[in-house]
């Protein structure tokens, strides 16, 4: 370890982050600033004791998590298990992005958000939809500043496994609230300064040379491609691509960038001063980093690619696990929540499960092609990257998305070769489209072909049976797979090799006999409480009709589509509603018009009788939390 000080210092301080952030969460743990003066204090004398080097080094890294930690129960929301009406707000602040533009438009905005029933957060981030746009004062523009008055609600969990489970989304990208407002009740305070202008200029700029270049059904793919814009691309595209695990394809990722700083590395190979190649290589690759939306394995990337050719012009070897480490380091100090950001995990797992794996996999695979055959060479190069990444990465992937992709490793090696030759096709057609437009309309042909090759085979694969796994068991075989590939891999004999093989056998047979099938799977209701209703769903999971069950909180007359009931009248072939009160009766009639339902109406006094035949420990009318 002593050769990797970076991934050394990575490692124990993640430990200690994760480890400190536990036990504040399940001992709620005050931690204080004073505390940690003291430490850093204390490591400070045992630094100047050279015996204790090593101590005060882990006591230093020991302070640095504590900070961290300190840092992300501050800033951390924890929304509770229980229904939450919407409640007014006033937000102050900065609109980060633009997410589309219908009817409502939805931004992603950041700054200083209160409300009555809450301590005032600031800097937080919320995804507000817009509503009444022909009232709308002012143009709406990325980086403006803007206050309003609004409506709050905290990001819904999800209650069946059909649904969209918008409280992780929220986690992922780091939203807070869900907020609403009318187009009269916003007020730009400031317009988007000149540097956002820009930003948002170039992007536009290149959004309309790709729509005139690129047929309307690859447009969206290449502008997700090229600067990270996903926004018009259709939800069945994208499950495809989650499906055959190459959904890294379509967000700026580690790949991207790789090509991009090969690329400008290979133009500025005629300039022989190295210190003006680093700082334009630098500059380039900031800027293309902060025109994809600055996504932290884009800038993952580029950190690395950065110190990488730092290190060539100062004429050092900078080894990878260093560089990946150093760069992770700097992002997680800067941006904290990243601890817990799927795409910086993703991107940073990646790119070490091909640092450890990947020449041991090419190695035992080279040793099959014994008369040295380049294209198999080659292909061996690529599955061996696609494995050597996919250990580390799906069960992160199976573990945020409910999906652990089988065809992965197929579909990785058809369709990444693919996606290289268009991004480049992309970037030079671009390039030429501000010189000649008929040359860039030419050279876009090629690459206008190979995207509709990759969207063609990425659908044919997700349409092959068992091509994936959904749910909750998706993570445990995602680890399971993780752990048999990394175990056989580093047998470095072929004797080693067959008892490997041979052990994993007879433990999956076990694992096989004794599981679930032998266990009885008890039935649950679900309990949706609203602000106007509530009511109950008996287990979904199995193949019978569920029966629902309904009860008015409030008086109300208007049918009320809601997307729970929704799901189980487009589903089962006949479910049954027992339902009370105005409520009850308009939801019941909106869904007789619409499938074949069985409907009983029944006396508000059969809540009690209810509940205990679904074993609530209360009256489920009085429930605000969601049970399952």
């Amino acid at each position: 370890m002593k050769e990797y000080p970076a991934f050394k210092f990575l490692i124990f301080f993640s430990i200690f982050v994760y480890l400190f952030n536990y036990l504040n969460q399940v001992f709620n743990l005050f931690i204080s600033y004073q505390y940690l003066t003291l430490i850093l204090f204390a490591c400070l004398v045992l630094t100047i004791i050279k015996k204790y080097n090593n101590t005060s080094y882990f006591i230093a890294t020991i302070i640095c998590s504590l900070i961290i930690c300190l840092n992300l129960s501050l800033n951390t929301l924890q929304y509770p298990n229980k229904f939450i009406p919407m409640q007014k707000a006033i937000f102050n602040g900065k609109i980060i992005s633009i997410l589309d533009k219908d009817s409502n438009l939805r931004i992603v905005a950041e700054g200083d958000l209160d409300a009555k029933s809450l301590p005032k957060i600031e800097n937080t981030k919320i995804i507000l939809k817009v509503s009444d746009l022909c009232k709308l004062r002012a143009k709406l523009r990325v980086g403006s500043y803007f206050y309003s008055t609004l409506k709050i609600r905290a990001p819904h969990k999800k209650l069946i496994n059909q649904d969209f489970d918008e409280l992780k989304y929220f986690q992922i990208n780091n939203y807070s609230f869900y907020a609403f407002a009318k187009a009269q009740d916003l007020v730009i305070l400031k317009e988007a300064s000149y540097y956002d202008g820009l930003v948002d200029k170039i992007k536009v700029n290149i959004k309309q040379k790709i729509y005139q270049l690129y047929d309307l059904q690859i447009a969206p793919i290449a502008l997700a491609i090229l600067i990270g814009d996903k926004s018009a691309i259709d939800i069945e595209t994208k499950r495809s691509f989650s499906f055959t695990g190459t959904a890294h394809l379509l967000a700026v990722s580690g790949t991207h960038v790789g090509i991009i700083a090969t690329l400008v590395f290979m133009l500025l190979s005629v300039i022989y001063n190295r210190w003006l190649k680093f700082t334009i290589f630098i500059f380039i690759m900031i800027a293309f980093i902060i025109i994809t939306g600055s996504e932290a394995s884009a800038i993952r990337a580029g950190l690395m690619s950065i110190i990488i050719v730092l290190g060539m012009t100062l004429e050092r070897n900078v080894h990878p696990l260093n560089s990946l480490s150093l760069a992770s380091i700097l992002m997680l100090i800067y941006n904290n929540s990243l601890f817990y950001s799927p795409a910086f995990q993703m991107s940073v797992g990646s790119v070490l499960g091909i640092i450890i794996f990947y020449n041991v996999i090419y190695t035992h695979l080279k040793q099959l092609n014994k008369k040295n055959i380049t294209i198999i060479n080659n292909i061996f190069l690529s599955v061996s990257i696609s494995i050597a990444a996919s250990i580390v990465v799906s069960p992160i992937v199976a573990y945020y998305f409910d999906v652990f992709s089988i065809i992965s490793l197929i579909a990785n090696l058809i369709e990444i070769p693919l996606f290289t030759m268009s991004m480049f096709g992309i970037i030079i057609s671009i390039i030429c489209s501000y010189i000649y437009m008929p040359l860039a309309q030419f050279l876009a042909l090629s690459s206008n072909f190979l995207l509709g090759q990759l969207l063609s085979i990425n659908y044919m694969l997700s349409k092959i049976n068992y091509a994936y796994i959904l749910g909750q068991s998706a993570f445990y075989l995602s680890i399971l797979v993780s752990i048999y590939l990394s175990y056989i891999i580093l047998s470095n004999s072929i004797r080693l090799l067959i008892f490997r093989v041979s052990v994993l056998l007879v433990f999956t047979t076990i694992i096989i006999k004794y599981q679930s099938p032998n266990l009885k799977k008890e039935s649950h209701s679900i309990i949706i409480p609203t602000a106007n209703y509530i009511y109950a769903i008996n287990d979904t999971s199995n193949k019978v009709d569920p029966t629902i069950y309904i009860f008015d909180r409030k008086n109300g007359l208007k049918p009320y589509f809601d997307k729970y009931l929704s799901y189980i009248v487009d589903n089962f072939s006949k479910p049954t509603i027992y339902y009370c009160g105005n409520y009850g009766i308009a939801l019941t009639d909106y869904y007789k018009g619409k499938s074949n339902i069985a409907s009983i109406m029944i006396m508000p006094s059969m809540s009690d009788t209810i509940s205990k035949y679904l074993n609530l420990k209360t009256n489920f009318i009085q429930y605000i939390s969601y049970e399952h």
